[in-house]
């Protein structure tokens, strides 16, 4: 008997010793603590953090990785071009591109003055703005069909902003609370068509919508227009593995910039927002949480009086590397004589 357990117990030591020198399973020291529970870097890692950032890289996993097409032969690709919705349809206004050249400031002009706006002006945003600014943000520029001589290849589009494969996953929901020519409501962007289509005229949506973009924010912010970013989760799955959702946060990030630029660009108020209910917007827009739902939210409105930055920020901020490059702007998105944008 003496035999059998002291054999037992070396057993359990031996799948414990493995356990542990393959990282699978802590040993717990004298106090009854794990390393993890004392060591500032690993206490500061989320268990699901640290989990995705080592499977979304080469590396640490050996699994089957990147582009590899897991599901074709066995589940048909989700369309380039999400089918617009039923529903009212409101055309927008299309910008000219000789217009647009004429007005911008410079890339470096938009980058240097970008910062985030969390009040609003009194001025209601257009009807024209927002047509502009979703044309120049999120329009399909180009749609390819692969014919009978391209077997295999992907059926893609182009929009203003770069995507992994040219996939293009995301969609844009817009909720309109003030914007004039424009009744409020929650709207689909038709991003082939340029047009929004009515989701839903309740203002109970409208009102859940914006209370998460206020705990977002930290207090009651009052924008124009909110933007609920989605993604077709299966569009970029059926190509990649062990990387699409985490493609598809990298293409939220490349969005969130092309929309502040874009904004800063018109004159317009910008801010890109760090949470947001994905079970509300679900709901709220008729989608299936897990065919397509929110990766991020976004803000527009007009800029708000008495809100530019100072030329001088104040002894808590110190200007580092070319401090003459925070360009004043003089008006919407020219650069001028006006005051000095030189924070985040």
């Amino acid at each position: 008997m003496r035999h059998t357990r002291a054999t037992a117990v070396r057993r359990r030591r031996r799948r414990a010793g493995s356990s542990t020198g393959l990282g699978f399973a802590e040993v717990a020291g004298p106090d009854g603590t794990f390393a993890s529970d004392r060591e500032p870097v690993l206490r500061q890692w989320d268990f699901h953090d640290l989990l995705f950032h080592s499977r979304i890289r080469s590396g640490r996993y050996d699994g089957v990785f990147g582009a590899v097409y897991p599901y074709r032969g066995e589940i048909d690709p989700l369309p380039a071009v999400k089918p617009a919705p039923p529903g009212p349809v409101t055309e927008l206004y299309r910008p000219r591109r000789a217009d647009l050249d004429a007005a911008d400031p410079s890339l470096t002009a938009a980058i240097e003055s970008r910062r985030s706006h969390r009040t609003f002006g009194e001025r209601a945003l257009t009807a024209r703005e927002l047509g502009e600014f979703l044309y120049r943000v999120q329009r399909v520029r180009v749609h390819r069909t692969p014919g009978a001589d391209s077997p295999g290849e992907d059926e893609v589009v182009s929009r203003p902003y770069p995507s992994g494969g040219s996939l293009y996953e995301l969609e844009l929901y817009v909720t309109v609370l003030r914007c004039d020519g424009l009744e409020p409501g929650v709207y689909h962007y038709d991003s082939y068509a340029h047009r929004l289509v009515l989701v839903s005229a309740e203002e109970a949506d409208r009102r859940a919508l914006l209370g998460v973009a206020s705990r977002s924010v930290g207090f009651d912010v009052h924008p124009h227009v909110l933007f609920t970013v989605t993604s077709r989760f299966q569009r970029m799955a059926w190509k990649y593995r062990a990387m699409a959702y985490a493609t598809t946060l990298r293409h939220t990030g490349v969005l969130y910039q092309t929309m502040y630029l874009v904004a800063t660009a018109m004159g317009l108020a910008p801010c890109g927002l760090g949470n947001g209910d994905a079970d509300l917007s679900a709901r709220v827009l008729g989608l299936d949480y897990l065919r397509e739902s929110s990766v991020g939210d976004f803000l527009l409105g007009t800029p708000a009086t008495g809100t530019e930055l100072p030329a001088d920020p104040g002894e808590e901020w110190h200007m580092v590397n070319s401090p003459d490059w925070a360009i004043p702007l003089d008006g919407p998105g020219k650069p001028g004589v006006g005051e000095k944008s030189s924070a985040p």
